[in-house]
């Protein structure tokens, strides 16, 4: 984007300049275009750090993941002496744990992977280049909560307009808008569900508040998250709510 950052300037004031012919508005102006061309330098550096940080947190994650493997019964048996907790509360978080992780660490990825291959369709269909990258980069962005993968349909949608390509551009985008989108919903309300019962709402909460408190994983810890306060909700019900109205029962 760096080396070629002419040449997108370039297609933007292609788009402007059909706009002005059709509205008499001009919706990029030369200042406003040297604003996004700082803008996106500025992004793509911290673009790179993120990786680095991501980098980081793999390697961590790794180190980690050794030990607990490694030491995975001693681990759980020390876990259940230190929970004060009724056996079947800890019972009730393996099993709601078992369902979570399922759920947010196996399915949203897989939600992300259909997403990403009902786009691939899409910019196959359309003519789009290198789709296989663009598939793989929709597939990612679909965790992201409100914009998902048209943070890239979007951008391919006025690159194919500004080319001439003006029937491509509109099919893409009109394509994404009722395919695309939709095989999301469909995955999320349908496929999560079945794998390990969590709402739909949870997901799109969890990742809303896991990316601003862990970052990148927090596409997966902010589900479970909301969803482990939920299941201390109806742990504490089951430890002093129960229990106390039966206690006044007997009184």
């Amino acid at each position: 984007m760096l080396n070629h950052s002419q040449e997108i300037l370039t297609v933007l004031q292609s788009v402007s300049q059909k706009i002005k012919e059709w509205t008499g508005t001009e919706l990029f102006s030369i200042q406003n275009l040297n604003e996004f061309k700082d803008w996106m330098v500025r992004s793509l550096l911290d673009v790179l750090n993120s990786t680095f940080m991501i980098v980081s947190n793999y390697l961590t994650m790794y180190l980690l993941l050794y030990y607990m493997l490694m030491n995975a019964r001693f681990m759980e048996k020390s876990l259940r002496q230190m929970v004060p907790l009724k056996p079947e509360s800890i019972s009730m978080i393996e099993v709601e744990t078992v369902h979570m992780v399922k759920a947010n660490a196996i399915g949203i990825p897989l939600v992300g992977l259909i997403q990403g291959a009902g786009a691939g369709i899409g910019y196959w269909i359309f003519g789009v280049e290198n789709i296989l990258m663009w598939a793989v980069l929709s597939a990612i962005f679909s965790v992201v909560p409100f914009v998902g993968p048209s943070v890239i349909w979007l951008p391919l949608s006025i690159w194919l307009f500004s080319t001439e390509s003006i029937g491509q551009g509109v099919g893409l985008a009109i394509y994404s808008l009722i395919a695309t989108a939709n095989v999301d919903n469909l995955a999320r309300m349908t496929l999560l569900k079945k794998i390990g019962d969590i709402h739909p709402v949870i997901t799109v909460l969890g990742i809303i508040v896991g990316l601003n408190l862990f970052g990148f994983w927090g596409i997966i810890f902010g589900p479970l998250l909301i969803s482990y306060l939920l299941l201390l909700i109806r742990i504490y019900r089951n430890e002093f709510i129960v229990n106390h109205n039966k206690d006044s029962s007997e009184d």
